[in-house]
C-alpha cells in the first residue's frame, strides 16, 4: 500500500530535504508551504503522515494541530513535528496538541526515517510527488 505522506514547512530546501529521505520507500509525497494551505490539501489527500514544522508563518505547527485534532475525520493522521525549538514547554505543547513524534532540526536523514517507521509501515519502493 502505498502511503501519503504530506511535508509541511514554509523552507523550500526543508521540504526538498524530507523528500529525500523517503525516496527508497513507497510513497506518494505531497508538500504546502504553511499551514493553511496544509489544512486544504490535508482535507484532500486524506495523508496517513504529516511532517510538520513547527515555526511557520500564517499558521505555525501547534495551531495547525488544535485545527486537525478537532476534526474526527482525521484521526487517523500520525503527525511527526520537526523543530528547532526543543525546550520542554514546548515538547509538552507538542504532546498536548497531538503530535505523535518529533525530530531536532536540523535533522538527519535517518532519524527522520526511525521516526517515521514508529507510526506509519515504511516499505522500499519508490517515492512518487503527488499534485
Amino acid at each position: 500500500m502505498t502511503l501519503k505522506i504530506l511535508i509541511v514547512d514554509d523552507s523550500s530546501m526543508a521540504r526538498k530535504a524530507v523528500k529525500t529521505a523517503f525516496k527508497w520507500y513507497d510513497c506518494q509525497l505531497f508538500e504546502a508551504a504553511d499551514g493553511r494551505a496544509a489544512l486544504t490539501m490535508t482535507h484532500k489527500v486524506q495523508p496517513d503522515l504529516i511532517v510538520l514544522d513547527y515555526n511557520m508563518p500564517l499558521m505555525d505547527g501547534l495551531e495547525f494541530m488544535r485545527e486537525i485534532r478537532a476534526d474526527s475525520a482525521l484521526d487517523g493522521v500520525k503527525v511527526l513535528m520537526l523543530t528547532s525549538a526543543v525546550q520542554s514547554d514546548l515538547v509538552v505543547s507538542m504532546a498536548r496538541a497531538g503530535v505523535n513524534e518529533y525530530v531536532p532540526k536540523p535533522f538527519q536523514a535517518d532519524d527522520l526515517i526511525t521516526k517515521a517507521s514508529r507510526l506509519v509501515r515504511l516499505t522500499t519502493g519508490s517515492s512518487a510527488e503527488g499534485s
